[in-house]
């Protein structure tokens, strides 16, 4: 068993290019590795995950443009591409980034203190990381629509309900339960036969591919609204703590006239 842990307790977990990119080597190595059978993601401090730093979202409001250098970032997706069993042991705030990436573990364990929203409509954004893809598929579409169009908190007791994690654990126990089970898993199951199970349950998702075609949707959907006022506002309203003020939807075009 291997215990991947975010460790930027002082920001929150908030997600930057340095933690991305420690993300993506633990889970390679890890899935590299013959000795580790299961891997469990958990956070120190009190909070799994914020979202994007805050320092990016400042540089975004004062000049307009997000702060990216050219690295190797994790993407949610490729959680799923790893063939070992990925248990996420969640407290505290689960927010965009980090909820798209928990959404990707496949069993996710939460502390009666966490609270999970996706954020992206009350920052002018759309659905990222194919978290549109990929959260339908996890809790169903009426659900899903709800999470994505609020992007209201829910706590770990709706979180359970929706289907959206597995257990929730009283007190501060969430990752030894989640270890716990792990440890199950990899003392019981075969991790051939967990490889093959977790092939064919994505490979029936995939009519339309999630890191490929949905991933891609959601990136031209970003590009096209980056620049919009909407975005600015979004993530302006957010660093100075006040309400949003977007503004309306334009009037459609009018319909091409059809000839008799």
């Amino acid at each position: 068993m291997r215990l991947i842990t975010f460790n930027r307790p002082e920001k929150r977990n908030a997600w930057s290019d340095e933690l991305s990119v420690a993300y993506a080597a633990a889970l390679a190595d890890a899935d590299r590795d013959p000795a580790v059978r299961v891997i469990v993601v958990a956070a120190a401090g009190s909070t799994f995950c914020v979202g994007g730093d805050m320092e990016d979202l400042k540089t975004f409001a004062a000049e307009r443009t997000f702060a990216r250098k050219n690295v190797r970032r994790s993407a949610p997706w490729e959680t799923t591409r790893v063939r070992k069993p990925v248990v996420a042991a969640i407290q505290g705030a689960c927010a965009g980034i980090g909820f798209a990436h928990a959404l990707a573990c496949d069993v996710r364990f939460a502390a009666m203190d966490a609270r999970f929203t996706t954020t992206y409509a009350r920052r002018g954004l759309p659905a990222e990381s194919g978290v549109a893809w990929l959260l339908p598929r996890v809790i169903g579409m009426s659900a899903a629509v709800d999470l994505l169009l609020s992007a209201r908190v829910i706590g770990a007791a709706e979180a359970m309900r929706l289907g959206l994690v597995a257990q929730v654990i009283e007190g501060d126990e969430v990752l030894s339960e989640a270890l716990r089970y792990a440890h199950d898993l990899a003392r019981s199951c075969s991790p051939k036969a967990m490889q093959t199970i977790k092939e064919q349950l994505w490979a029936g998702q995939e009519t339309v591919s999630f890191e490929l075609s949905a991933v891609s949707a959601d990136q031209l959907a970003e590009r096209f609204l980056t620049d919009s006022d909407d975005v600015m506002e979004g993530v302006s309203s957010f660093v100075e703590k006040r309400p949003p003020e977007f503004g309306s939807l334009p009037r459609p075009d009018p319909p091409a006239a059809t000839k008799a």
